[in-house]
C-alpha cells in the first residue's frame, strides 16, 4: 500500500493503495488501518467519508494504539464530524502521552497551557513539552522555548 501511495517502485495509485490498506487492515494491521482512515478522511483513493475515518481511527484507539488515540482526540477536540468533547480529547491525549507519543504530549501540553479541558497548569504544560522535545519534536521544541522565553512553568 505504501509503495502505491508514494509511487515508490510503482506508478502512484491512491485507489490501489487504499485497497491494499483495506486488505492489510482486515488482517489486523493497525498501521494499515490508520492509513486507510487517512484515505477516508482526505478522500484519497476512496470517496471521502469522515464517519468511516472516525470509525477506523476509533478501532485503533480502542486497541490502545497511541497514534490512534491521538488522532481520535484531535477529532473530539475540534468537533470534526462529532459533538465536540474536550474532556474525551484530554482523556485520549493523556493515554497517548503516557505511552510517550510526542504529538499527544504537545497537544496535552497545550491543553494545560490554556486550561482547555483541564485546570490550567503551566508547570505540567512545560513538563509535557519537555518530554516531547526530548524526542526532538519540532512543535514541542518551539513550545518549550516559548515557555522559557515568557517564564511560563519553568
Amino acid at each position: 500500500g505504501n509503495c502505491y501511495w508514494k509511487g515508490q517502485g510503482v506508478e502512484r495509485d491512491r485507489r490501489k493503495a487504499a485497497e491494499l490498506y483495506d486488505l492489510a487492515s482486515s488482517l489486523g494491521n493497525i498501521r494499515a488501518k490508520i492509513n486507510l482512515a487517512v484515505c477516508y478522511s482526505t478522500g484519497d483513493g476512496v470517496v471521502r467519508d469522515q464517519q468511516k475515518a472516525l470509525s477506523l481511527y476509533k478501532q485503533t484507539s480502542d486497541k490502545g494504539n497511541m497514534e490512534g488515540q491521538y488522532l481520535v482526540a484531535n477529532i473530539y477536540l475540534r468537533g470534526t464530524g462529532v459533538q465536540k468533547d474536550v474532556k474525551k480529547a484530554v482523556e485520549l491525549y493523556t493515554k497517548s502521552a503516557e505511552q510517550g507519543y510526542a504529538p499527544a504530549q504537545c497537544s496535552l501540553g497545550d491543553c494545560y497551557l490554556t486550561g482547555e479541558g483541564v485546570a490550567k497548569d503551566l508547570k505540567k504544560a512545560a513538563a509535557l513539552f519537555g518530554e516531547a522535545a526530548a524526542q526532538k519534536n519540532n512543535v514541542a521544541l518551539n513550545a518549550l522555548a516559548t515557555c522559557y522565553f515568557h517564564g511560563r512553568g519553568v
